[in-house]
C-alpha cells in the first residue's frame, strides 16, 4: 500500500519491492496493482477503497519484516500470514468437508505416517464440493476414536514425572452423526503397565487372565511408551480423547519419550519427524498432534460446551454420566505397586481404575457431543477443528470474519503472537500519550453492560422475568455497528475526560459486515428449529439438527466478543463501547418504563407483577 503527496509510479513501487525482496534474500516473487478496501481503524491507512501492490512468493522463501517501508510503500500487510489461512480464505474451505482435488499426485517421500501421501502442483486444485453438485459425497466419514488415559508418578530423586500405566480405548468407525452411545459400539483396549522395582508376586498371571481388555506388562518406562506408540500407530486415531490431556499428560508424555529416546515418537501425531522441536511450555504443544484431532474434556472450549463446576473427571461423570467416580490420590500411586505384597489385587484394582477412565471419557464426549458440536462451530467458522477443539471463541470469530471480508476484498488486520502483541499495543498507547491523548489505563476501560442494585429479602409474591433476546447481538443488527459504517473515534475524549462514544450510522446507511453475519446466523437457527418440530423427524435427525442450531447460537451470540476483546485480531473498542453504552440505554429505558408502570423492579428486569 502506498500513500504519499505524489502518486508513484507503479515502477517506482516495483523497484522498492524487488529492493526489499533482495535485501531478504527472496529469489522468485510476483507482483501487480490490485483495489482493496480497508476499515479497521489504523492511522495513516486510509479507509475505503483505494490501490495496493500485491505481492506473492513462496512459503519456502525467507518471511519479510511487518515493519518495512520505502519512499514510495508507507504500510505492508500479510507479511506473517500462514499457509493454512491463505488456503482456506482462497479456496473458500469453511471447515471439515469433502474435497475435490485434481490431477493429485501419489508420492511416497515419507512426510507423514498415512498410508497414503499426494501432492498436487497449484493450491487451486483443491476444492470444496460445491453444494449444488449432485455427484458430491454425502455424509461424514467414519473416524477412529482413541481414549488416552495415563497414570504418572513423580520421581523424586531426578525431579520429574515418569508414566506407570497407560491406557488406550479403540473406536473404529465411529460416525458422528449416529446416536448410539460408545458402550454400544466395538472398541479395543490396550493396557500397559511397568513396575517401579518388580510387579507383584502373580500379577503377569492374572493380568494375561484380564477378561475386559489387554493388558500387557512391561519391563520398564522406555518399553511402556515404545508399545503404546505402536498400538497409536496401528490404529491411526482421527481422533484422541483425553482429560487434561493438552495441560498435563501431552507435556509429561512428550518429555519421557524425548527423555528415553522413544523409538519413532512422532507417530503421536501423523507427520513423521526425526529431530526433536522445541518442546514449549505447557498446554502449547498442540502442534506435536498435527493430523490428529485432540479432544481435551478439561479445555477451555470444552468447558465453554459441558455444564460443571470444577471440570474434574469426577464431578462430569457424576452430573453427565450418573456414574460415582472413585478418586485415586496421586501421592498414593506408589503404594499401589508394592512388590512385597502377596496378592496383585491392589494393583490390578489401579490398572482397571485406569482403564476405566479411558471408557469415562469416551462416554462423556458422545454424551456432551463434543466431537460434532465442535465441527458445526468449525464449518460456520472456517478454521482449524483442533482449535476449536482446543482454542477458545476468539479465533472462531476471527476466521468467520476473515472469510467474509476477504469474499469482499477487503485488507484485515495482521495478527500478532505473544509480546509483538503487547509491544503493538503499547506503542500504540504511547504514541496516544505523547500527542496529549490519553494514556493507556485509560484507553482500554470502556464501561460495560448495567446491572442494577439487588433489592434483598423474600419475594412473596408472583414475579414477572423479563430477560432480553441476546442482547448485544441485537443491539448490532438493529443499530448497524461494524466496522464499515461507524466512524471510529478511537482517540477522541470528552471535556469530562470520558472516552467519546462514536455515533450510530444513519438509517441509510447500507447493512454491515457484522450485522449481516449475525443475521443470517440467527436466521439459519431459526429455520434449523423449525424442522425439529417435524414429529417424522429421527432420532438422528433430531440430534444433527440440536447440534447445529446450538453451533449457531454458540457462534451469533459470541461475534460481539471479538470486538471488546484487546488482543482480538478484530478488536475495535469504539465499537464495543457503542455496543454497551446503547445496552445501558436500553436497559435504563426499560426500568424507567416499568417504573412509570407502577412495578417494583429488581435488580435485572424482576417486575411485580399486577394482580
Amino acid at each position: 500500500m502506498y500513500e504519499t503527496d505524489v502518486v508513484p509510479e507503479l515502477t517506482d513501487i516495483y523497484n522498492d519491492v524487488d529492493r526489499i525482496r533482495r535485501k531478504a534474500g527472496i529469489k522468485k516473487w510476483r507482483g501487480k496493482l490490485v483495489k482493496r478496501k480497508y476499515a479497521f481503524g489504523e492511522k495513516d491507512v486510509p479507509k475505503g477503497e483505494s490501490q495496493w501492490f500485491k505481492v506473492v512468493y513462496g512459503f519456502d522463501e525467507p518471511q519479510l519484516p511487518s515493519n518495512i517501508s520505502s519512499p514510495n510503500i508507507s504500510r505492508v500487510f500479510g507479511t506473517n500470514t500462514t499457509a493454512f489461512e491463505l488456503l482456506v480464505l482462497k479456496r473458500k474451505i469453511m471447515g471439515p468437508c469433502w474435497l475435490q482435488v485434481k490431477e493429485p499426485k501419489l508420492e511416497h517421500k515419507g512426510v507423514s505416517w498415512c498410508k497414503v501421501e499426494a501432492t498436487v502442483s497449484n493450491p487451486k486444485d483443491i476444492n470444496p464440493f460445491a453444494e449444488t453438485d449432485q455427484q458430491a459425497p454425502r455424509g461424514t466419514p467414519p473416524l477412529t476414536v482413541v481414549s488416552l488415559s495415563l497414570r504418572t508418578i513423580v520421581n523424586h530423586k531426578e525431579n520429574n514425572r515418569e508414566i506407570v500405566c497407560a491406557t488406550a480405548r479403540i473406536c473404529n468407525a465411529v460416525d458422528l452423526d449416529d446416536p448410539t452411545p460408545p458402550e454400544a459400539l466395538p472398541c479395543m483396549v490396550r493396557t500397559f503397565v511397568r513396575p517401579l522395582d518388580r510387579f507383584p508376586s502373580n500379577f503377569e498371571v492374572r493380568a494375561a487372565k484380564n477378561g475386559k481388555g489387554v493388558i500387557s506388562p512391561q519391563k520398564n518406562e522406555r518399553m511402556l511408551l515404545n508399545n503404546l506408540l505402536v498400538t497409536i500407530h496401528k490404529a491411526d486415531p482421527d481422533a484422541i480423547v483425553g482429560h487434561e490431556v493438552l495441560g498435563v499428560s501431552l507435556d509429561v508424555l512428550l518429555h519421557r519419550m524425548r527423555d528415553l529416546k522413544a523409538d519413532h515418537w512422532s507417530r503421536i501425531g501423523r507427520f513423521r519427524r526425526s529431530k526433536w522441536p522445541n518442546i514449549g511450555r505447557q498446554g502449547t504443544n498442540l502442534k506435536f498432534m498435527n493430523g490428529r484431532l485432540l479432544c481435551d474434556l478439561a479445555s477451555d472450549s470444552a468447558k465453554g460446551m459441558i455444564s460443571s463446576t470444577t471440570w474434574s473427571l469426577t464431578e462430569m461423570c457424576k452430573t453427565h454420566l450418573k456414574s460415582d467416580r472413585q478418586d485415586i490420590d496421586p501421592d498414593d500411586t506408589a503404594s499401589y505397586f508394592d512388590s512385597s505384597v502377596s496378592s496383585p489385587d491392589r494393583l490390578l484394582t489401579f490398572v482397571r481404575h485406569c482403564e476405566l477412565d479411558a471408557h469415562y471419557q469416551m462416554a462423556l464426549a458422545a454424551k456432551v457431543q463434543i466431537l460434532p458440536l465442535t465441527r458445526q462451530l468449525t464449518n460456520l467458522a472456517g478454521n482449524s477443528w483442533n482449535k476449536t477443539l482446543n482454542g477458545g471463541r476468539a479465533e472462531r470469530n476471527e476466521y468467520i470474519l476473515l472469510h467474509e471480508f476477504h469474499r469482499l476484498k477487503y485488507i484485515c488486520p495482521d495478527k500478532l503472537w505473544g509480546k509483538k502483541a503487547a509491544t503493538a499495543e503499547k506503542e500504540a498507547h504511547d504514541d496516544d500519550a505523547e500527542g496529549g491523548k490519553v494514556t493507556k489505563s485509560k484507553k482500554d476501560k470502556y464501561k460495560g453492560g448495567l446491572v442494577f442494585e439487588p433489592k434483598r429479602g423474600l419475594w412473596d409474591k408472583y414475579i414477572l422475568v423479563m430477560d432480553f433476546n441476546s442482547l448485544y447481538p441485537s443491539i448490532i443488527q438493529e443499530y448497524n455497528i461494524d466496522f464499515t459504517t461507524v466512524d471510529r473515534a478511537e482517540d477522541e475524549v470528552r471535556a469530562d475526560g470520558e472516552e467519546a462514544i462514536p455515533e450510530p450510522p444513519s438509517p441509510g446507511v447500507g447493512q454491515g459486515v457484522l450485522p449481516r453475519l449475525i443475521a443470517t446466523l440467527v436466521n439459519r437457527r431459526r429455520q434449523v428449529k423449525s424442522l425439529m418440530k417435524d414429529r417424522k423427524a429421527t432420532q438422528a435427525q433430531l440430534l444433527q439438527w440440536d447440534i447445529k442450531q446450538m453451533a449457531l447460537k454458540l457462534t451469533a451470540n459470541s461475534m460481539y466478543g471479538c470486538l471488546g476483546f484487546e488482543y482480538s485480531r478484530f478488536y475495535a473498542r469504539p465499537l464495543a463501547a457503542l455496543t454497551t453504552f446503547k445496552g445501558r440505554e436500553i436497559l435504563t429505558h426499560t426500568r424507567e418504563l416499568a417504573e412509570s408502570l407502577q412495578l417494583d423492579v429488581g435488580d435485572i428486569v424482576l417486575a411485580q407483577a399486577v394482580p
